[in-house]
């Protein structure tokens, strides 16, 4: 079923914000409300498909919805998109052995992702409005579904 691919694929994205979010919201960088917002909107996002997975499994009633969120220029295509632009806006994760002490050249990574996010801002809330968009365009056709 290609449909829980394209759901399994966008999962997987959202997986990676999360991480990415919740790294640098752990007091690396100044920039915690802008995160804060794309991680929860990321998570609930994860979250409604992560339903739509389990829901698809037990009723053959959502394939003709799933067929119209799966599309190439469906929601969750545009989600893909989306959250894969997010992943790069994002900075990676600089350390992750877990070292108390940073390199001269992960300090030197800290402080180039502090300094580049204020330029990053206002593309990553566009992108987070339009992730808003399509996670409620997705909800909404569930719960027509469901009625």
């Amino acid at each position: 079923m290609a449909e829980i691919g394209t759901i399994l694929a966008v999962i997987q994205i959202a997986d990676r914000v999360i991480e990415l979010s919740r790294y640098w919201i752990e007091g690396v960088l100044d920039a915690e409300s802008d995160l804060r917002s794309i991680l929860l909107e990321t998570s609930m996002l994860k979250s409604v498909l992560e339903n739509i997975q389990f829901l698809s499994g037990c009723s053959d009633n959502l394939t003709e919805t799933l067929g119209g969120l799966s599309l190439s220029d469906g929601p969750l295509g545009h989600c893909r998109k989306i959250l894969s632009d997010l992943a790069t806006l994002i900075p990676p994760v600089v350390v992750d052995n877990g070292k108390q002490v940073l390199s001269k050249k992960e300090k030197m990574k800290v402080m180039a992702a502090r300094l580049g996010w204020p330029m990053k801002r206002p593309k990553a809330q566009k992108l987070l409005d339009e992730l808003q968009r399509y996670k409620a365009a997705i909800s909404l056709s569930l719960i027509t579904e469901a009625v």
